[in-house]
């Protein structure tokens, strides 16, 4: 294995932690999106340690010769706009996505294993997580990528906004519940339908 990073305090986005993406049909692998700051925010050494690995393995693997695959990782927002349909989660910062065939390790804030039925990360929360950056000479799009290699989870305020479910779809359990009328009997459900007339 190969030099591995680890980077404090990002923001999770369309998360396949626990299942690989499906594409088309066919499952891919295990991967993330994560949304670091601006590049003069708290991401700044560790971005600079990892783009210096990156660029030694452009240099050692692709002999110097950039990759021709999209690099996913430091995109802003006029890349994205280019590359890709823009998000608006994204705006004013810069994306890393990574992923591995095998699963990573995914634990909480306490370093304990947890399992998708636990339901503590979601798109918008806050973890670490650890990368290994890799190269490959192989294919004819010459890539660079990040394996995913774990992910820790970061709890946050309830008031801390940028730590929040991203969507507007997300309501508290009374709010999803209203207007049903669960004490209902099941016969009145049926109405007139359960009676035979004679």
């Amino acid at each position: 294995m190969s030099k591995t990073y680890i980077i404090k305090n990002v923001r999770l986005c369309f998360p396949y932690l626990f299942r690989k993406a499906v594409f088309e049909g066919e499952e891919t692998k295990f991967e993330a999106m994560f949304i670091l700051d601006k590049p003069k925010g708290e991401h700044k050494k560790p971005q600079a340690q990892i783009q210096k690995a990156v660029d030694a393995l452009v240099a050692d693997v692709l002999g110097g010769t950039p990759p021709k695959a999209r690099y996913m990782a430091w995109k802003d927002d006029s890349l994205r706009n280019t590359m890709e349909n823009n998000r608006p989660e994204y705006e004013g910062f810069q994306t890393l996505k990574a992923g591995n065939k095998s699963r990573p390790v995914v634990v909480d804030q306490n370093g304990q294993p947890v399992t998708e039925e636990d339901a503590i990360f979601f798109a918008g929360c806050r973890v670490d997580v650890k990368i290994e950056p890799w190269a490959s000479s192989k294919s004819k799009y010459r890539p660079v990528g990040f394996n995913l290699l774990a992910v820790v989870f970061r709890p946050a305020a309830e008031d801390q906004e940028d730590a929040q479910p991203f969507g507007s779809g997300n309501v508290s359990f009374d709010e999803a519940m209203k207007g049903f009328d669960i004490a209902e009997e099941e016969d009145d459900i049926m109405g007139d339908f359960g009676d035979d007339e004679d």
